[in-house]
């Protein structure tokens, strides 16, 4: 049976999402690499440090995962529509956790810097995901 696969605009979503979260895994297991978290007061405590490794956990098998089966066509497949919409789904579940951080950043919360360049990423990837559920 030979299923379609994907366009590449939409199998460019997965690698790029790969290329980039790789390193933000590695980013949020280390947390050493560059200054991402910005703490209202003092320095990241031991339970926000274990709750970042752990969102890397989970995060670099997800977008794995997403990368080995971006060959499944993203409408015309349940495994590639499945894919797509967790795909959007986290991403845009992201741009509301990344909001709600920065809006308690006063009262004790965390703001991920660049700020808006995370935002805009996510963003792009929430609409390109989308894009590929309802057009390709």
């Amino acid at each position: 049976m030979d299923e379609k696969t994907n366009p590449f605009w939409v199998q460019a979503l997965y690698l790029s999402a790969l290329a980039l979260q790789s390193f933000d895994t590695f980013s949020f297991i280390t947390l050493s690499t560059f200054p991402m978290f910005h703490p209202s007061k003092g320095h990241l405590n031991s339970y926000a440090k274990f709750a970042t490794r752990a969102y890397a956990c989970l995060l670099f098998p997800f977008i794995l995962l997403c990368f080995l089966l971006r060959s499944y066509h993203i409408r015309e497949t349940d495994v590639g529509f499945s894919l797509g919409l967790c795909f959007a789904l986290f991403h845009g579940a992201c741009i509301v956790m990344y909001s709600y951080c920065a809006a308690t950043v006063k009262t004790g919360g965390f703001r991920v810097e660049p700020f808006p360049v995370i935002m805009g990423v996510h963003t792009i990837w929430t609409v390109w995901a989308v894009c590929g559920l309802l057009w390709a």
